[in-house]
């Protein structure tokens, strides 16, 4: 989840390298330095591209099984996340998402969020309430929702009665905007 801002500031091998290290302060498993990793690029290439579809997922998952590699599973959950997406469904399917636990594991959180970013990309709110909704780790699959099409989509597409009722909004307006003012 904390991985959102450093896509806002850093590129390429810093972006990797700064990924790795916020992830390795509390999660340093291969699975969690790899989604954070991948999660972390997905935004980037978002914010630069200006597209959100399968085949820059498909990327993502390139990279995972070369440069980026850290001896965990994370291209399998991402493999699994657009296969989920391809069937349409209206629910996500949290034993699908190798490892099956509902995101309680890297790998799964960003395979889940993915998914979700995938099914409904034209609809930030309806794919965060359905990632919301899962049994497991629901918080952390909702914000990778939200980063992803909060990146594709715009500050727009954030729901108007979830802002009205934010507190402290302006202050958290302010510093969004400092912290785009370091994007490069």
């Amino acid at each position: 989840m904390r991985i959102v801002p450093l896509a806002l500031v850093f590129d390429g091998d810093d972006l990797i390298t700064a990924a790795r290290i916020s992830a390795a302060v509390t999660h340093a498993h291969p699975n969690a330095l790899e989604a954070a990793i991948a999660g972390a690029w997905l935004v980037r290439a978002i914010l630069q591209t200006g597209r959100w579809d399968p085949a820059l997922v498909a990327e993502a998952i390139q990279h995972l099984a070369g440069p980026w590699r850290q001896g965990g599973t994370v291209a399998a959950s991402l493999r699994a996340a657009l296969d989920w997406a391809k069937r349409g469904e209206d629910w996500l399917d949290e034993d699908g998402i190798p490892p099956g636990d509902g995101g309680w594991r890297a790998g799964s959180a960003l395979g889940l969020a993915v998914a979700a970013a995938l099914r409904w990309p034209d609809d930030l709110g309806l794919a965060v309430e359905k990632a919301a909704r899962i049994r497991g780790d629901s918080d952390s699959v909702a914000c990778l929702t939200g980063a992803l099409l909060g990146a594709a989509l715009g500050t727009a597409a954030i729901p108007s009665d979830w802002l009205s009722t934010l507190p402290d909004r302006s202050t958290i307006s302010a510093l969004a905007d400092r912290l785009l003012a370091l994007t490069p």
